[in-house]
């Protein structure tokens, strides 16, 4: 329904409407979706954010320092020790290509949920333009067809005035 939404605002909120009738085949509605769309976007950004993060959980550690404070309460007194220390941690270069290649293989991942979701996206905003069009023919057809009784009545009271009989009786 909010795809739905998405494309009457874009048609309605087009100035080329007003002056003229405006034309969008399905080829045109990725192209308006990815400009206007802000879940299109938001596709992007969450894919680029895990990427990122998998990027960040396979680069090699630097050194941390770390800070302890710790209180020791006995009987009478109270003491407290501090500790200030430098941590490194080590790990077989083998390790750091396992990293990568795993890395690798979630951003690929990632890559193709995104392509998916986007698709499946995509064919709801293509099924939600199909909906329009054939909403907007059957507008026209029932106008044309609401058209077709005016003239019939008024030709059966143009009859009717003339006093010709006929066979045909109506009641609407």
């Amino acid at each position: 329904m909010k795809h739905l939404i998405l494309i009457l605002s874009i048609l309605l909120s087009s100035s080329a409407l007003y002056a003229q009738d405006l034309q969008i085949s399905l080829q045109d509605i990725e192209q308006i979706s990815e400009t206007y769309s802000q879940e299109w976007q938001q596709f992007e950004h969450q894919r680029e954010y895990r990427a990122r993060g998998e990027s960040a959980a396979a680069t090699r550690l630097n050194p941390t320092l770390n800070y302890d404070l710790e209180f020791l309460d006995t009987d009478t007194r109270s003491e407290w020790e501090q500790f200030a220390f430098i941590e490194q941690t080590f790990r077989t270069p083998g390790h750091f290509r396992n990293l990568r290649q795993q890395r690798d293989l979630r951003i690929e991942e990632i890559e193709q949920e995104t392509e998916a979701e986007k698709g499946n996206w995509m064919a709801d905003m293509r099924q939600g333009f199909i909906l329009v069009v054939l909403a907007q023919e059957e507008v026209e057809n029932l106008e044309e067809f609401y058209t077709l009784i005016e003239r019939f009545m008024d030709a059966q009271e143009r009859r009717a005035a003339e006093g010709e009989t006929s066979s045909l009786t109506t009641s609407f």
